[in-house]
Parts: structure tokens; sequence; C-alpha cells
């Protein structure tokens, strides 16, 4: 790297010179150097100011507000992530930077996460997801950082119903980077490579290789060619085994956390056992919503007050009775046993838990499971037995239904259990 900033420095070509400090720095970093980290970042954001190049300057201005991030120095480095947020406007124009704009609300809010003020740090990654979408990057790396805060911040806050929601979002994004989107990213980095710098480069040295006569000036030029070539050759692969080291990274963090998740699942189950969940609750005027969340039911004939009614009726069919555990319920007969309609049933149960009939029984069917599962009074139970009991008509659909509520498949958390005793 520092014979390579000696050739950029050479063409006083200033991006150059700049990307090689910031290397330098995160190769300090690496090796401990702290001192000389810091001193490579600061020198390339001086050139890269001075060379008038935004994207550099943001770069960098993000890497070392992350350097003092890591070391709780949090004043200085929401300066370097402010700087980075206004270059950002200041060159947004009328092709706006969304990718870097997630990036660096995705800086804001890790930085509020570690200073535990978790309201405003959900509220930079809720920025960075929008801006993650606009730039039709849903699917990417940058989203694994939002859903993993959001994940520590609601596990932090013990809310562990929204942490599992967001550790299986994790795990399916984690899941399919490991197919076609890192191919994607991997030509991406192929792609800039041979086009953008390398060209320029390239292009150059032909020019001067035209105008030497000289075998002596001829071989120089190509020997300098070759290096260039090298020298981008090895980035790449750099920077490929990088974004593949992270990935790696990534899943292996998500599998140390399951141990975490099974953790969670049991003390929802000893939650359920000691106080009055929702479904169990007296239904009060806070409790029922007065009017619809959309028109679908505005000519509905169902007023609030048999709503209330119908909704106790419903939480007692399911919490004292247990009906959720016959395999052919319906909501036609749950109507029945009510003495109403299906259409009354299905509405207040939109209104009032935004689900439809099938996933809110399920969800009473998942709890009844992972109940069984947990306590040791049903360990002669086979998983198969347990999800008939619970009203599931087969394994498979138990098992797809147990992962998408607790983030883990009926059998690890069994094995894990049973690992804990």
């Amino acid at each position: 790297y520092v014979e390579a900033f000696k050739v950029f420095k050479e063409e006083e070509d200033l991006d150059g010179m700049a990307s090689c400090y910031n290397t330098i720095g995160n190769v300090y970093i690496n090796i401990g150097d702290e001192k000389k980290a810091l001193q490579n970042y600061l020198s390339g954001l001086a050139i890269a100011k001075k060379g008038n190049n935004p994207g550099r300057v943001i770069v960098l201005n993000d890497n070392i507000g992350l350097f003092y991030q890591d070391r709780g120095n949090y004043t200085k480095a929401l300066t370097h992530f402010s700087e980075s947020y206004y270059s950002l406007i200041d060159t947004v124009g009328s092709q706006p930077q969304y990718s870097l704009l997630a990036a660096n609300q995705t800086s804001f809010g890790f930085l509020y996460k570690d200073k535990k003020e978790y309201q405003k740090a959900l509220e930079y990654l809720s920025k960075a997801e929008l801006f993650a979408k606009k730039a039709q990057r849903k699917k990417s790396v940058r989203m694994l950082s939002v859903y993993e805060g959001r994940y520590e911040i609601h596990q932090a806050m013990g809310n562990f119903e929204l942490a599992l929601k967001n550790h299986v979002l994790l795990t399916q994004l984690t899941d399919s980077l490991q197919g076609s989107d890192i191919a994607n990213a991997i030509n991406e980095i192929e792609t800039s490579y041979k086009s953008a710098k390398g060209k320029r480069l390239i292009d150059e040295l032909n020019a001067e290789k035209d105008q030497l006569f000289d075998e002596k000036e001829t071989e120089k030029a190509n020997v300098k060619k070759a290096w260039e070539w090298i020298w981008w050759l090895v980035l790449g692969i750099i920077a490929v085994t990088i974004f593949s080291l992270v990935i790696l990274m990534q899943k292996r963090k998500i599998a140390a956390a399951n141990t975490s998740l099974v953790g969670q699942n049991i003390e929802a189950v000893k939650s359920e056992e000691k106080i009055k969940i929702l479904e169990n609750k007296v239904v009060n005027e806070q409790e029922v919503p007065i009017e619809s969340k959309s028109d679908k039911y505005s000519k509905s004939a169902l007023l609030d007050d048999q709503k209330k009614d119908l909704i106790k009726r419903l939480n007692e069919l399911m919490v004292v009775e247990k009906i959720f555990t016959k395999k052919d319920l319906t909501v036609v007969m749950v109507a029945k046993i009510l003495n109403t309609n299906k259409s009354y049933i299905s509405q207040v149960i939109n209104e009032y838990f935004g689900f439809n009939f099938s996933t809110y029984v399920n969800e009473y069917r998942v709890k009844e499971a992972r109940r069984l599962l947990t306590d040791e009074k049903f360990r002669h139970l086979t998983i198969e037995s347990i999800a008939g009991d619970s009203g599931f008509n087969s394994v498979s659909a138990f098992n797809n239904a147990f992962k998408k509520f607790t983030g883990l498949t009926p059998s690890y958390y069994l094995k894990s259990i049973l690992g804990r005793e």
C-alpha cells in the first residue's frame, strides 16, 4: 500500500492517495496500532477534501466516526457522522444516493444503541431501512445491520417478541445473501475494478507508451502497467475476502444468538404462566378498537359493545376451553359455538389482533406446543404427539408455524432444553 501511495503521489492522484490512507488506516486498526490508524484516516480526509471527492470524504468520515465510537468518544463520532450526512445532502442533486444515506443512518443508529438511547437508535435504523428500500437494496448487507441493531436493542429493552421477529428476519436475509446476492456483489466489485479507475490508468499508460520510442522507456511503461494490474487484482481479492468474512461472521453470530433465543422462549413460557397475558385480560375501552383500521368493515352492522362481548367470549373459548386443540377447527365452527356468524368472528380478530383466523389460532397452538416442550412432565411425548395435541394436522405445518413464531425449529428448541437440564 505504501508503494501504491508513492505511485499515486507521483501522478498527483489525490483520490488514489486518499484511498491508500484509508486502507492503511484499516490495516493499522487490525494490528492494534490505534494512533497510526487515526493519523492515516485524518490524512486521507484532508487530501479527499482537497481533491473535492465527496464520496471519499464520506467514507473517511464514517471510518473516523466508527473509530471514536468504538472508544466511547461519542461526541467526536457524532461530529464525523454528521459531516458525512451533510456531505451526502450537498451532493444528492437529482440522483439521491440512498445507499450511502442508509449506511450513514445505520451508523447513527448503532452509536445511539451504544449510548443506550434506544428510542433514538430505533428512529435512525428506521430511516436507514427507508433509504435502503429507496435504493432498492432491501436485501443487502446493510439491512443485515438494521435487523441486527433492532434485535440487540429490543433484547436490551426486554421486548422479546420484537427481538424474536428481527432475529427471524436477520436469519432469513443472511440465508438469502449466500446465493445470488453475494454473486452480484462480487460482480459489482470486479466491474468497478475493471471499468473505473483501472480503465483510466490503463488508458494513461497506453498513451504514454505510444509516446515512448526508446526501448528502455517502453520497458519501464510496461512494468508500470503490470504493477497497476497487480495492485488492482490484489485490492479486488482483498475486497471479496472481506465481504465473505463479514457474511461468515454474521452467520456465526446468529448461530451463537440461538442459545439466547432459547432462553427468551423459556422466559416467555414462564411469563405466560405467571401473568395475565393479552388473551386472558378483561377487555376494556383501550383494548377494543372503536373504529375499523380501514374501510373494509365500514358497512358492518356490528356495534362496539357487541365487539367487546364477542372478544371476551372468544378469549374464554381459546384460553379456558382451549378449543384451538381441535384439528378440524374452522371459523364456521367457532361462530356456531358463539351463536354469531363467521364474518363477525373474522372482523373482530382482524380489527383487534391484526390477524386472520388461521394465524390467530396457530399462535395459540404454537404457545401451547412451546409450553409442552418446555415442561419436563411431558418429556415422554414425541414432537409429532405434541403437534397433534396442540391442534396441528401435520408435523410439517407445525414446524413452519413454530419457526415463524419463535425463530427456532421444534427439534432444535427441544434439544436445547434437554441440554440445559
